[in-house]
């Protein structure tokens, strides 16, 4: 057995699989060692942004043209899609559970949906800094990029304590999510003619 697998079966994170929706298991990703945060962050990272450079990847250049344009406003604007999307479905759950429909069936569904959707976002997010660190440093391949952004993360979930890793983590995707979130939120703003 690796000793990241017996780290993971030491801890307890795979010998009692998390049960969506239950609050008191989150806890025990606060109390996994450093290694396998790093580990779950480079894993989902390289997942979730290499499925959105998979299906997207030919696209991305109009995203890192945004995200360029100014990191500091897509940051906010990268914060701002995260806080949106955990609004919308708390809004909608609890609107669910007031109305008696909010099974433990359905709590860990929409649970499941936030996660999917969020990571999903946070890939979009990375596969942006991905395809934006690579041609910042003139390599022609994205998928490099994405690795070097992701190991970057990952490093920080190691050494640093665990808000320390999420805000980073989180933040740097927020860069790349945000820039093309700004860019549509502004989209239908009237523009004075150019005469």
């Amino acid at each position: 057995m690796s000793s990241l697998a017996a780290e993971f079966a030491v801890t307890g994170v795979l010998a009692r699989p998390p049960v969506f929706g239950q609050l008191s298991e989150v806890g025990r990703l606060l109390d996994a060692p450093p290694t396998v945060r790093a580990g779950v962050a480079l894993v989902s990272t390289l997942l979730f942004g290499g499925g959105t450079l998979y299906w997207f990847g030919g696209r991305l250049n109009e995203a890192v043209d945004a995200s360029a344009e100014s990191p500091a406003l897509s940051l906010l604007y990268g914060v701002m899609a995260y806080v949106l999307v955990v609004f919308l479905v708390g809004y909608a759950f609890s609107q669910l559970s007031r109305i008696g429909v909010a099974s433990p069936l359905l709590s860990s569904v929409l649970v499941a949906v936030l996660g999917l959707f969020v990571l999903s976002l946070v890939g979009y997010g990375f596969a942006v800094d991905g395809a934006w660190v690579a041609e910042t440093t003139g390599m022609s391949d994205p998928w490099v990029g994405l690795v070097l952004v992701a190991a970057f993360t990952a490093m920080v979930w190691l050494v640093a304590p665990f808000l320390v890793g999420l805000l980073v983590w989180g933040a740097v995707a927020a860069v790349g999510l945000g820039g093309p979130a700004r860019r549509w939120v502004h989209a239908s703003e009237p523009r004075p003619n150019a005469e």
